[in-house]
């Protein structure tokens, strides 16, 4: 057995020694969790995943051997040894585990238990549990002996080649030494601490290596197994670090709670910021002036740049809907210009950044507090893992009594735990929140926390936030730094129309000042309008053609909805009308699949071939689903990600304000109208049928497991 592997085994024993002991020990009996509930089913559970993990990792991994370290040699009497001792702590575990399996059919049949003893020794004898309790603190002396000489008969057989050493002799001692066999072991020693860290490293510990502290001590004080003193020493070491492996196997469970599935999914889907768009944001006073509207008075805006230095608390970024505010949102916050000017702001301080983008067309996460507050802590604690345990004390505790917490979040827990990081003095925080407008309750909910979160840490916390001019957060925002988007856009609108139309120059020249007037700062009016000329150019229309086109166009947003709507050709309306109604009435976002299977047809649905579809079946039926969304739809809806997720694509809005517009009762009634016979519900449903289960299928399966044909 290699040294890496002696190590990493040696202290997964001491883990599940110092785990089970905990559990069964009449000193430290585990009374109750730190909400102060008795032992119930969850806490029964969570002990049953702790063991079975910590049984799993007292397995030997069948791995190649790591032959720098005499991973080729046969195995040694320590290495015999240590392998017998993961062998009857694997025994231990399946007793209790079989125990814990009989106390969970006992779990609600019988009063609560008050602690984990008592409740093992209702399947379990005392004398049982003793006799337990007494080979596991047995295991805790021999794995320490055990390591110790393995570790030492390694050191003592030569285990580098002279012609290795004579080759490293110059790198670790000078030229002058020409001693191979004096060195070995040293070299050896180095080598072996090196592929430590690395290991390390490869398993993103966040903390400070302890395996490599450990050989170097073994080496420098020369310690022998013989000696009490040194044994003791040395199982001190190996048990303080088989207690950083288990908090750091904790800090990362308890972060990866807070990720969910669709935490960057909304962020993604916007729009990237054409190049050179928004510069201006990093000009500040020096921004080049408007030359045609010189005239007029000036934009007024506040300077971001010097709001990055100052130490004022909050910036909102407003306009009108489409204007493209979510865009600039990810602009600056992923800009590293941003951080650079917020770290004069910062000073010594570790600067936290964070941000999420509220998106009410998408999951219940991507418009609640709970997501708002979990994607928070995620960035922010990422890196920085050593908060954990204050961060979430409750949680914690649960983690070292249980080995781990299956609690949801809860609000509170959320709340208070950003609390807490907020307030420490020595971070600064940066924190952007899109889409204030797009949150799931009533708005004013979102403006109380934001003030709230503000007067926390009033000189440690920078919020920038976005949202429409509704008056709920022009009452609260207005008297802080702020611009409005529309007011500034004009010079980017024209270099997002000279892009998107650089093969047709005379075109985009001539109808240039003529669309950027109408747009009035809506980046979303320019871009459909573009797809539209784009269309006409694709049919041969002349520039007066074109000109007519643009001058028969609404300058509104929701009556150029209409106007596309209007523009609907009559053979795919129905079709177009059921997509608009599915998306529109979607409790989560659709896939390429749903749509597929939902306008396939209630006949197609129930006479289809119950099979298995093939991967290329589902890229077929993905593609269909998005020309059909292509040609129905004239860009109303749209798909993300397609090249790389295909049928698992989402399908959506092209943006928030297509979907109101729908909502709105006026246009609601006309598609339903239009296809009278749809009942959105009826519509997923097919899905399910199709899908052969007839039932909602969890979102992100794909495949073989749920997906049959309708050949």
């Amino acid at each position: 057995m290699d040294p890496l592997t002696a190590v990493g085994l040696a202290s997964n024993v001491v883990q599940f020694v110092s785990f089970a002991g905990d559990l069964i020990s009449k000193g430290k009996e585990i009374a109750r969790s730190a909400d102060g509930a008795l032992v119930e089913n969850l806490e029964i559970e969570a002990v049953t995943q702790s063991l079975h993990e910590l049984s799993k990792s007292l397995i030997i991994p069948n791995v190649g051997p790591q032959k720098r370290f005499g991973g080729t040699q046969k195995p040694t009497q320590a290495d015999r040894n240590l392998q017998e001792l993961s062998e009857k702590a694997r025994d231990v575990a399946e007793e209790l585990l079989g125990a814990l399996r009989r106390l969970k059919m006992q779990s609600g049949t019988s009063t609560p238990w008050a602690n984990f003893r008592q409740a093992f020794i209702a399947v379990l004898s005392a004398d049982k549990i003793d006799q337990l309790s007494t080979r596991l603190d047995r295991f805790q002396q021999q794995i320490n002996t055990a390591l110790l000489v393995s570790l030492r008969e390694h050191l003592t057989t030569k285990p580098v080649s002279e012609n290795v050493v004579q080759g490293k002799m110059g790198k670790f001692f000078g030229k002058e030494d020409n001693n191979p066999s004096k060195h070995s072991a040293t070299i050896w020693r180095v080598e072996l601490i090196d592929a430590l860290r690395e290991s390390d490293r490869k398993q993103n510990q966040s903390t400070e290596t302890w395996r490599s502290g450990l050989i170097d001590a073994l080496y420098k004080n020369d310690w022998q197994d013989g000696k009490e003193q040194d044994t003791s020493m040395f199982a001190s070491r190996l048990t303080n670090g088989a207690e950083a492996d288990r908090d750091n196997i904790h800090m990362l469970r308890i972060y990866h709670m807070l990720r969910f599935s669709e935490i960057e999914e909304r962020q993604e889907a916007i729009a990237k910021a054409h190049q050179k768009t928004f510069e201006w944001v990093f000009q500040g006073d020096h921004r080049p002036s408007d030359k045609e509207r010189q005239a007029e008075q000036a934009a007024q805006w506040d300077n971001f740049i010097r709001w990055l230095h100052s130490d004022k608390h909050i910036y909102w970024i407003t306009g009108k809907p489409g204007s493209g505010k979510s865009t600039l949102m990810k602009y600056i916050s992923r800009n590293a210009r941003t951080r650079q000017h917020a770290e004069i702001w910062s000073g010594s301080q570790d600067l936290v950044t964070a941000g999420f983008f509220f998106w009410n067309s998408g999951t219940t996460m991507q418009m609640s507090f709970h997501g708002l507050l979990q994607s928070l802590l995620y960035q922010a604690v990422a890196g920085r893992l050593s908060l954990i345990s204050q961060l979430f004390p409750a949680r914690w505790q649960n983690h070292q009594l249980f080995g781990r917490d299956l609690r949801p979040w809860s609000l509170s827990e959320l709340n208070q735990a950003l609390r807490i990081l907020l307030s420490m003095e020595s971070l600064r925080f940066l924190i952007f929140i899109d889409g204030l407008d797009e949150f799931d309750k009533d708005p004013a909910e979102l403006v109380s926390f934001v003030t709230d979160i503000d007067s926390i840490a009033p000189n440690n916390l920078k919020l920038c936030v976005a949202s429409r001019p509704w008056l709920v957060f022009e009452e609260k925002f207005a008297a802080f730094s702020r611009l409005r988007l529309e007011d500034l856009t004009r010079p980017d609108i024209q270099l997002h129309w000279k892009s998107l139309l650089q093969f047709h120059p005379t075109a985009a020249e001539h109808l240039m000042t003529e669309v950027v007037d109408k747009a009035s700062g809506v980046f979303l009016w320019v871009t459909l309008v573009i797809a539209s000329l784009l269309n006409g150019l694709r049919d041969g229309d002349t520039i007066a053609d074109l000109t007519e086109r643009v001058g028969r166009l609404p300058s509104g947003l929701e009556d150029l909805f209409r106007s596309i709507l209007k523009q609907l050709e009559p053979d795919y309306l129905v079709q177009a009308c059921e997509m608009f109604q599915l998306v529109t009435e979607a409790v989560e976002p659709l896939t390429m699949l749903d749509i597929y299977f939902a306008i396939a047809g209630f006949e197609s649905c129930m006479n289809a071939k119950v099979k298995p579809l093939m991967f290329s079946e589902l890229c077929f039926m993905a593609d269909n689903a998005r020309r059909r969304i292509l040609s129905r739809c004239k860009g109303l809806l749209e798909t993300h990600d397609f090249e790389l997720r295909k049928h698992d694509a989402s399908v959506q809005f092209l943006h928030r304000t297509v979907r109101d517009f729908f909502r709105s009762p006026e246009i609601w009634h006309y598609i339903r109208s239009q296809a009278p016979l749809v009942d959105p519900v009826n519509l997923d449903g097919r899905t399910n049928i199709q899908s052969g289960t007839g039932q909602p299928r969890p979102k992100g399966r794909v495949g073989q497991d749920y997906a049959f044909s309708a050949d």
